[in-house]
């Protein structure tokens, strides 16, 4: 008899599980009434599948009080039913209760947190400090705060705890210099980032345009013991010198990852394409061509995606001639032709008012959109 209720449990468990992916948090919670009318309790496994159900819904309410409900059915909180219902609070802009489910529950129950919980809590605490005070470098310190406060709960992190701290904090961080600052700060409380946090702090750089503050983490990085810059590092910052319109400290970039005394790597086709688009950017044709000859020597073979991405570029930049002639070479590249990437010649032919010109990229893109070849012929201006 024992064996049948375990397994009816199970299958209410399944039932929860499949609702809460499809976001159904209602008939999740529905399952959970149907379990208490045939007289059974749910075990922590389905608190955990309906706290889930509840965050992927944005249900941070129902969160907190599947929470106060399991202290009536007997059961012991785990690591992933507070971290559901700290992530549901943090994504509605309930920091504090965030805060307090992070810091006081997983305290209170003697639950030790684990990666996830150091990126939650993080977030709700920066989040916190910026709206409190916005424009004050405070977020990042916080943060550290709540850090501190989970390794003295003996929670053994590592580098991917780094990592989730960092993306929690920059997701809302608006100053160039809380990357590294946290990243510093992380290193003294012996919380030991490791690349991917550095890459993280890189990322937040490149979205604010800062790329001196992009290409100093590489250094940090470097001299930090955790590692060295990958091509993910390298790409990011180029990708940041590029946004900020330097083109060539993109392509400065791309060099120091050849260089045999500096990194020793060999280009990927992400970085070339991302020095590239500076370059398109910029105006720099000239460079942008020469660096598509180097990386064929180098056996790299931009595809659709990475060549419609140098097209959207200059197209952006007004310049429709070099779109065209973009468009015009990228008809043999491997890959699925974009019909984004015609789109993006139409717009800068049809501004420059050359109409024959967009007219015949606005046929290839659609030929490119119903998944056909495009030829020569298909581009050819209309008389």
């Amino acid at each position: 008899m024992r064996s049948g209720v375990e397994m009816d449990v199970v299958a209410f468990n399944s039932a929860a599980g499949a609702f809460g992916k499809g976001a159904l948090w209602d008939s999740s919670l529905g399952i959970l009434q149907q379990l208490l009318q045939q007289g059974m309790l749910p075990s922590v496994v389905t608190l955990g599948t309906l706290t889930g159900a509840c965050a992927i819904a944005h249900k941070w309410r129902a969160t907190l009080q599947l929470l106060a409900a399991a202290q009536g059915w007997g059961l012991e909180l785990n690591v992933v039913v507070v971290n559901n219902a700290a992530g549901a609070c943090e994504r509605a802009g309930q920091w504090q209760a965030s805060l307090a489910l992070v810091q006081g529950q997983l305290g209170q129950k003697g639950i030790q947190p684990d990666r996830a919980t150091c990126g939650i809590g993080s977030a709700a605490a920066a989040s916190s400090a910026a709206a409190r005070s916005p424009g004050k470098d405070l977020g990042w310190k916080r943060s550290l705060a709540v850090v501190s406060h989970l390794r003295s709960m003996r929670a053994h992190l590592g580098a991917d705890g780094a990592a989730a701290v960092m993306s929690g904090v920059c997701s809302t961080e608006v100053d160039p210099q809380a990357p590294r600052k946290l990243l510093v700060a992380l290193q003294r409380v012996r919380f030991d980032p490791g690349v991917a946090a550095f890459n993280t702090g890189m990322s937040a750089c490149s979205r604010l345009q800062a790329w001196t503050e992009a290409l100093q983490l590489t250094e940090d990085l470097g001299t930090s013991g955790a590692g060295r810059p990958d091509l993910v590092s390298l790409s990011t910052v180029a990708g940041a010198c590029g946004a900020s319109r330097n083109w060539p400290q993109a392509l400065h970039v791309l060099r120091l990852a050849q260089a045999p005394g500096k990194h020793n790597l060999r280009p990927d086709l992400i970085l070339v394409t991302v020095v590239a688009q500076a370059c398109e950017q910029a105006g720099a044709e000239a460079v942008a061509d020469q660096l598509l000859a180097e990386a064929a020597r180098w056996g790299l073979e931009l595809d659709w995606a990475a060549r419609g991405a140098l097209l959207a570029a200059s197209a952006q930049a007004g310049r429709w001639e070099r779109a065209w002639q973009l468009m015009a070479s990228a008809r043999n590249a491997p890959g699925r032709p974009d019909a984004r990437a015609y789109s993006s010649t139409v717009a800068a032919c049809e501004r420059a008012g050359r109409w024959r010109e967009a007219l015949a990229a606005f046929r290839a893109a659609e030929i490119a959109a119903a998944g056909l070849r495009v030829d020569s012929s298909d581009t050819s201006l209309v008389v």
